[in-house]
Formats: C-alpha cells, sequence, structure tokens
C-alpha cells in the first residue's frame, strides 16, 4: 500500500499482476507534477491523455508492470476526492486540474492549485497546439541540459524538499536484471560511482533490519535512480546524485 509523506511510496507486489487504484494515481501524480525535469514539461498547457500517462512512466513513480490506460486513467480521476471537479470551469475547481472532452477525447492542463483555466474553444488553432505540444514532449531523453537551475536546487534544499528526497522507484525483484540493464541502456553509458566501503556497511545495516516479503518492492531514492545519474552525472568521488549536487553548488558558491 502507499506509506509517508508525499514524496514517498511504497508499491506491494503480489503473485498476480498489480493494479493501479485511485490512490496509487493520486500519489503518481503529485510525484510526477513534482518531478524537477518531467514537470515543468507537462504543466500550463493542454494535453492529452497518453502524455500524462507517458509522463507517470518516465517518472518510474509506478511500477511497469501495473497496467495503464487512458480510460483507466480518466475514470480513476473521477474518484479521486481532490480532484471531484475536475470538469468544472465555474472557478469551484480549486485543484489546478482540469480536464475537458472533445470528440470523446480527454484532454488536461495542470495548473498550481487555485489558478483557473478557460474551457477551450477546440477550434483548429487550438488542436494544432496541443498536437505541437504532444510532438515536442519527450521524456526518452533526459539531457544535461535539463537540470534545474542552482538557484532551484538551493530552493529545495531550504526547504526540505521531501519529493526530490524521498521519491522513489519500484523494480519487480524477478525482472531486476533485465530492467537494470536496460536501464544502463537508456543512461547513455553513463558511469556509475564505485560504492565506498562506509556506503556497503551502511547499505548492509539496512538490509539487517527490514526483513521484506520476496515479492514486495525493491526501492530506491530518487537520488540513487538512473534518471538522477543521467541527469546529475555524479564523478567517481561522488558518493551518489546528491552529494555531486552539493559539491557543485559549493564549488558555485565559493566562486562568488
Amino acid at each position: 500500500m502507499l506509506a509517508g509523506p508525499i514524496g514517498a511510496m511504497v508499491l506491494p507486489l503480489t503473485d498476480d499482476a498489480p493494479k493501479v487504484t485511485k490512490e496509487i494515481l493520486g500519489h503518481a501524480l503529485e510525484l510526477t507534477i513534482h518531478h524537477p525535469t518531467i514537470g515543468p514539461k507537462i504543466c500550463k498547457k493542454w494535453i492529452t491523455v497518453d502524455t500524462i500517462i507517458d509522463a507517470i512512466r518516465a517518472a518510474a513513480v509506478i511500477d511497469a508492470s501495473m497496467g495503464m490506460n487512458a480510460r483507466l486513467l480518466n475514470i480513476l480521476l473521477s474518484k479521486i476526492q481532490k480532484y471531484q471537479l475536475i470538469n468544472r470551469f465555474d472557478g469551484s475547481n480549486l485543484s489546478g486540474f482540469f480536464r475537458a472532452k472533445y470528440s470523446k477525447q480527454s484532454y488536461y492542463i495542470i495548473l498550481p492549485p487555485g489558478e483557473q483555466a478557460e474551457y477551450p474553444l477546440f477550434d483548429k488553432q487550438w488542436k494544432e497546439e496541443v498536437e505541437r505540444v504532444k510532438s515536442s514532449i519527450s521524456f526518452r531523453s533526459l539531457k544535461s541540459n535539463d537540470i534545474p537551475p542552482v538557484e532551484h536546487l538551493l530552493e529545495q534544499e531550504k526547504k526540505g524538499s521531501s519529493v526530490q528526497r524521498q521519491a522513489t522507484y519500484c523494480i519487480n525483484p524477478q525482472n531486476t536484471k533485465s530492467d537494470i540493464h536496460e536501464r544502463q541502456q537508456d543512461s547513455d553509458h553513463v558511469s556509475m560511482p564505485k560504492n565506498t566501503k562506509s556506503d556497503s556497511h551502511e547499505r548492509q545495516q539496512d538490509s539487517d533490519h527490514v526483513d521484506m516479503p520476496r515479492q514486495q518492492s525493491v526501492c530506491g531514492t530518487y537520488w540513487d535512480s538512473p534518471e538522477a545519474y543521467k541527469l546529475f552525472r555524479p564523478s567517481q568521488c561522488d558518493s551518489n546524485c546528491l552529494s555531486a549536487v552539493e559539491r557543485r553548488i559549493k564549488l558555485l558558491q565559493r566562486s562568488e
């Protein structure tokens, strides 16, 4: 089930294929919207339901084996209390999440909570803009120039952002080897820093105190995920991506 504040999620794996619930979807949406690189790509613009699904998968906040499609997402969103007024454009919807339907298709726009959206005209110009946004968004190649600015990182450090520090990605233990191999190929051959003795000792202590069932998810922090390595490219002297960011911030502060 779900555990912890927004930014921390553990999804159970059973013998049957895991199913997406409204709780899991709501939590996954929060993590995806607040993702440092994926969030800005999908917010403040009209997008298709398929774009939202692609963004959730790219953020790796739910198990990859969970079935997710447009029909299921549309149904579950309507059942989440926060998004029950998602179809209202009269000022009563304060979630920042709006849905409009046209020609049996659902379109969404994600705004900061409290902001209001205008109901689209569905004219030729609007449809062309939606298609342009859809074709321009890519979640498959997060390049180094997508790294958030230092000011943003400093602000997140001061606030102790639970979204960045505690976000987790989940891997099915039965598919761990193949999944890791695919993620390594997607990371453009970025070298991973070697674990220090202290890191190995801490990981061993953690494994001694946590007794998880064999079918349960194997989770790591966002800073240990392949996406983080791809974004922040830690060097051999860094223990993980977070230490790489902190080191660069210190270097920039010294140069001021």
